[in-house]
């Protein structure tokens, strides 16, 4: 399964601090988490997800077939970690942009929205955040799917001379045909 390259990821680079947009259930929060604490005792966690807000029209656009789950909820799962948790609640439209942490980013984590300008969206200001050591993950990889997922902005990523972009194996197959890979990007 794909998500094992979280842990993989998250032990190569040792992390002190994971931005994760699509915080959802928080499975792989804590998961994330808990392999950092095996290098550092201080994580600090920022999170964002819409959680309970989530429209029925949002869920048509960003392609969202999950239950919806509850900010409380999560918060308090997170919390049982030790690590430091930062939620953040909302469209990343409206959170990212007034979003100043007061640490470095270590390890980013993107599996939001679905939709190509929500993915545009939350890149963009995560690049703002990450330094020379950032490890950034992007979810939703569909191989040569222009309409949704981070395929067309990971694209136009391998052009770019400032960044190493490698397509991650494992890739996820479903019975709809949908394949699905994480996609690693780090500066040079």
């Amino acid at each position: 399964m794909r998500y094992s390259n979280l842990k993989l990821e998250i032990e190569k680079c040792k992390p002190k601090t994971i931005l994760e947009i699509g915080t959802w259930d928080g499975v792989h929060s804590c998961e994330m988490i808990s392999s950092a604490q095996k290098f550092n005792k201080d994580i600090v966690y920022f999170g964002f997800d819409v959680f309970e807000k989530i429209s029925e029209e949002v869920r048509r656009k960003e392609l969202h077939v999950k239950d919806i789950q509850r900010e409380s909820t999560i918060k308090a799962r997170l919390e049982k970690s030790g690590a430091v948790i930062h939620l953040h609640v909302g469209y990343t439209n409206e959170t990212l942009p007034s979003f100043t942490p007061d640490t470095p980013i270590d390890f980013a984590y993107i599996d939001g929205g679905h939709s190509l300008e929500t993915i545009q969206n939350d890149w963009e200001h995560v690049e703002k955040l990450i330094h020379d050591d950032t490890v950034v993950i992007f979810d939703d990889y569909y191989n040569k799917d222009e309409t949704k997922g981070c395929y067309s902005l990971i694209q136009s990523l391998k052009k770019n001379e400032r960044y190493s972009v490698e397509i991650l194996d494992p890739e996820d197959r479903f019975p709809n045909g949908l394949n699905i890979r994480f996609v690693k990007l780090c500066r040079k």
